[in-house]
């Protein structure tokens, strides 16, 4: 099982195509990924990716778009802030513990 760091941004793979991850537990106690991705050319994409028990991204589960507004490359922390806004998001996160 890989290491992962819950409630936090991973950046480690900002480099192009790039990808930011932020692991939460939702009310359920299921660990889920807000998983953002920037391909080349503007906008960036977020989802929430289910994981399985391995904690790799579940792609027999559902993923949850988030439709996020245009944001170029250079706006992403203006995206994180604007993820963990979204109500969709506040109602699934656990309170940290």
């Amino acid at each position: 099982m890989r290491e992962i760091h819950l409630y936090q941004w991973d950046d480690r793979l900002i480099w192009c195509p790039s990808q930011c991850y932020y692991y939460f537990k939702d009310k359920e106690g299921n660990i889920k990924c807000i998983y953002l991705r920037w391909r080349h050319n503007d906008p960036w994409t977020a989802e929430i990716a289910p994981l399985n028990e391995k904690l790799e991204f579940d792609f027999n589960a559902p993923w949850e778009n988030l439709n996020p507004p245009f944001f170029k490359d250079s706006e992403l922390d203006q995206l994180k802030e604007w993820c963990l806004k979204q109500s969709k998001v506040k109602d699934m996160l656990q309170t940290k513990s």
